[in-house]
C-alpha cells in the first residue's frame, strides 16, 4: 500500500513539474504587456475612441502574428466599469517586466485636460496626471516603456491604413530594436486632441487624429534617411504631420462659434508631442 501510496505522489508531482516547466516562458522571449485604458462610454465620442482601441488592437495583433514578440493585454473599458485610477495604477505597479528585453506599453483614449499647468487624463471616479503615470511607469525596469494619451471629438472621416510589404521589418525595428521610453501625447498642452465619431454604416469605426494618424504612419514603414531602418524619430515626426494635416483640413469645417472658441484660446492647430527623449536603436 505505501508504495502504491508512493507512486500516486511521484505521479503527481511530476505532473505539477510538468505543468510548471510549460508555464514557463522561454528564456529569449520578448513580451509586450500592453495596457489599454478606454473611455468608451461618453455618447460624444465613445464610438472613436472604441475605434481608436480597434487600431492599437489590430496593431498588438499584427505584431504577435508575425512572431515579432510575444503580446501580453489588458483592456480597461468605462462601459465596463473598469476604467479606474485604482485599477489603472495598481496594474501599472503590479504588472512583472524583464528588465533586460520587455516592452511596457500603456495606452489611453477618452477626456483629459489641465489643471495648475499639469495635464491629466479623465477616469472613472477620478484623475490621473500624466507625470504621476510616468512615474509609476519609470519605476518599473524594462528595455522600453510606451506611453501614449488620446482623446477629443469631430466628424471628419479617415480612411483606414494599408498593410505595408515590409512590415516585419518595421515592427521589430520599432518593439525589438529600440530602448528607452516612448513618451507621447496626442496634442500640445493647452490644444484640443481631435476625434472621429464613425457613421453607424461605416464598417470603419474611425478612431482619434493623432492615434489613427499613428498607425497608419506605423503601416507606411516611412525611412526618411533611406537606412532600412524604422526608427521612432521618423514615425513620430511622420505622425505629427499627418495629425497637424488632419486639424488644417477639419478647421474649415467647423463652425463660426467653434472658430471664436478656439481664436480665443489661441489654439491653432493639433501638434502631438514627445517628453524627454524619443527612444534610441540598440547597438
Amino acid at each position: 500500500m505505501r508504495v502504491v501510496r508512493w507512486q500516486r505522489e511521484l505521479k503527481v508531482w511530476i505532473f505539477l513539474l510538468i505543468l510548471t516547466l510549460a508555464l514557463i516562458p522561454a528564456a529569449d522571449a520578448q513580451t509586450i504587456h500592453a495596457l489599454l485604458v478606454i473611455m468608451d462610454s461618453d455618447a460624444s465620442i465613445g464610438p472613436g475612441v472604441a475605434g481608436s482601441m480597434r487600431q492599437i488592437e489590430n496593431l498588438l495583433r499584427d505584431i504577435e502574428r508575425r512572431d515579432v514578440c510575444r503580446v501580453e493585454k489588458r483592456v480597461l473599458k468605462s462601459t465596463e466599469d473598469r476604467a479606474t485610477p485604482n485599477r489603472v495604477e495598481r496594474w501599472i505597479k503590479d504588472v512583472r517586466l524583464d528588465s533586460s528585453k520587455d516592452v511596457f506599453f500603456v495606452y489611453f483614449a477618452g477626456h483629459g485636460g489641465m489643471r495648475n499647468n499639469r495635464t491629466f487624463i479623465a477616469l472613472q471616479g477620478g484623475i490621473l496626471y500624466r507625470d504621476e503615470l510616468v512615474r509609476m511607469m519609470e519605476a518599473q525596469a524594462c528595455r522600453l516603456k510606451i506611453l501614449i494619451t488620446d482623446s477629443c471629438s469631430n466628424t471628419v472621416e479617415i480612411d483606414p491604413p494599408s498593410l505595408s510589404p515590409t512590415l516585419e521589418s518595421a515592427l521589430k525595428n520599432l518593439f525589438v530594436e529600440h530602448k528607452g521610453f516612448l513618451h507621447l501625447s496626442a496634442a500640445t498642452e493647452g490644444e484640443y486632441a481631435w476625434v472621429v465619431v464613425p457613421r453607424p454604416q461605416r464598417t470603419y469605426g474611425g478612431g482619434g487624429y493623432f492615434t489613427t494618424s499613428l498607425i497608419q504612419t506605423i503601416y507606411a514603414y516611412p525611412d526618411d534617411n533611406n537606412d532600412n531602418f524604422v526608427s521612432w524619430q521618423e514615425i513620430f515626426h511622420a505622425t505629427q504631420r499627418k495629425t497637424m494635416g488632419l486639424f488644417d483640413a477639419l478647421y474649415p469645417r467647423l463652425s463660426p462659434e467653434r472658430k471664436a472658441d478656439l481664436r480665443q484660446r489661441g489654439i491653432t492647430s493639433q501638434t502631438p508631442k514627445y517628453y524627454g527623449e524619443l527612444p534610441k536603436r540598440l547597438r
